[in-house]
């Protein structure tokens, strides 16, 4: 069987996606890929490499970031003095707390011939929510930003058909929308949801049923732990919610509405559901400053309506129960903060 990436068609997002990027990297300009993890990442990272072969005088090398700039510094310079012209792609930019000065000295080492040495880095959903982490301190540094997302509904159907001729699965034509309505067109959703369909015969309705898979429940976490961090207007932009600010896959809104933290649940089995809610809220947020219309958002992506006034008086029963874990500090004029207590 031959691999994933080379059976996509070349008129496919992916492949269309890995064209454009290599159209600018040709012309000489850095390119930046980024999105939410599930979305097809590796998949634009393996295309892309794929359509490499095809490049002459082209020589491209990856290095994965594990932890910071150092072993990053090396790599660069040792690719320096090679031959040719050269295409340096980074994974897991997102992993550099540094970024803006990590894109400067970038910068400076394609001086003074700066076609002859151009980057493609790949990031995770911060491209979208921290945007300007990823400008160098001088200059833009990329001329090419593109962002992998969630599909909409055709592309979703073309993902469930591609997914089942190339598995050999069997997915009803009819399933497909209902498909789309579970997942909200997250591809990794969507190619395990296919699968226990075909492989293991869980029909849509059973919505249990997935979120006890682990790939499944993975996606789900990683989804439920950016929507505790981020804003409304980024989780638009990411593709986790729509217009109106409700959460699009059916799996992640069911899974949202009874979201607990581990850390609630393992310490604090007696909280309340709509307190535990609002400690995961502040959990996920340990060490930063979130006002009450801030946390009154992320709650109510679910679909529920709650007043400035009932999340202080959930605060307010919350305090005393984890106190001698956490402490919520009242930041005047700005909202809450939950510190962990030093044992």
């Amino acid at each position: 069987m031959i691999n994933y990436h080379k059976f996509l068609p070349e008129d496919f997002y992916y492949p269309v996606l890995a064209k454009r990027a290599w159209d600018k990297l040709d012309r000489g300009e850095n390119v930046l890929v980024g999105g939410m993890y599930g979305c097809g990442i590796h998949t634009f990272l393996n295309v892309f490499s794929l359509l490499e072969k095809t490049k002459r005088g082209v020589r491209t090398d990856y290095y994965a970031v594990e932890d910071g700039m150092g072993e990053l510094k090396l790599w660069v310079k040792s690719k320096m003095n090679k031959p040719g012209r050269k295409v340096l792609a980074i994974h897991g930019f997102e992993k550099i707390s540094n970024r803006r000065e990590v894109l400067e000295w970038l910068q400076q080492q394609r001086q003074p011939r700066p076609a002859g040495m151009v980057f493609l880095v790949v990031a995770d959903h911060t491209v979208v929510t921290d945007p300007e982490s990823y400008l160098a301190l001088t200059s833009a540094f990329f001329g090419e930003r593109l962002e992998i997302g969630p599909f909409d509904l055709e592309h979703t159907i073309r993902l469930v058909k591609l997914n089942a001729q190339y598995f050999r699965w069997e997915v009803s034509e009819e399933k497909f929308k209902t498909i789309f309505e579970l997942t909200g067109g997250v591809q990794r959703l969507v190619k395990h949801v296919c699968r226990l369909m075909s492989e293991r015969g869980v029909r849509v309705e059973d919505v249990e049923k997935f979120t006890e898979d682990p790939s499944i429940l993975f996606q789900i976490d990683l989804m439920v732990k950016i929507m505790s961090t981020c804003s409304i207007s980024n989780l638009c932009k990411l593709g986790i919610t729509d217009g109106t600010g409700k959460i699009k896959a059916g799996l992640v809104a069911g899974y949202w509405r009874n979201y607990q933290s581990e850390m609630a649940s393992q310490l604090f089995p007696g909280l309340s559901h709509l307190e535990s809610r609002v400690f995961s809220v502040l959990y996920g947020n340990i060490g930063r400053v979130l006002s009450l219309e801030r946390m009154g958002d992320v709650l109510e992506i679910e679909g529920s309506e709650f007043s400035p006034w009932a999340i202080y008086k959930l605060i307010s029963r919350l305090k005393p129960k984890i106190e001698r874990n956490f402490r919520i500090v009242t930041v005047k004029g700005r909202g809450y903060m939950l510190e962990r207590k030093v044992q």
